[in-house]
């Protein structure tokens, strides 16, 4: 016989995190999350447990973690070991990785558009004349730039 659970129903936990119900679904059926507990009539209900496990799912998803890469994650959290806490940290650290290799590429960018604000004016009118110094050959000199 089911017990009775008190909590959020699909709708209610999908909305509380912006998803929707269809998405809770999909994570639970791909592993992403682990089973959800039921109540007594079989509908899916979200108490502080699984509400975590949500939290967890969708954090590591938003630091960039492929649905892979969380369910592995998740299923290492399941079966608990020392290799299992081990395994955990270097998901995380690839990821860290990951991450502030991003960021060095977005502060070059940034660097890049910077420029490009600061020195607008300076070459608006080199931009609006493209046809008229067409043998200047900029583009040439990106190349050559970029390669050094």
């Amino acid at each position: 016989m089911k017990e009775n659970i008190t909590g959020f129903n699909s709708k209610e936990a999908a909305a509380y995190f912006g998803i929707s119900p269809d998405t809770l679904r999909f994570y639970e059926r791909k592993g992403v999350i682990p089973p959800i507990r039921r109540d007594k009539n079989g509908y899916r209900i979200f108490t502080d447990v699984e509400m975590n496990w949500l939290y967890i799912a969708l954090s590591l998803k938003q630091a960039g973690l492929s649905l892979e890469k969380i369910t592995e994650f998740v299923h290492l959290t399941l079966h608990q070991s020392q290799n299992n806490n081990v395994a955990q940290k270097e998901i995380l650290r690839e990821q860290l990785e990951e991450l502030e290799a991003k960021v060095t590429d977005l502060r070059e960018t940034k660097k890049i558009l910077q420029w490009q604000l600061n020195n607008f004016d300076k070459y608006l009118s080199w931009i609006n004349n493209l046809e008229a110094k067409e043998n200047q050959n900029k583009w040439k000199k990106f190349k050559k730039d970029s390669n050094s």
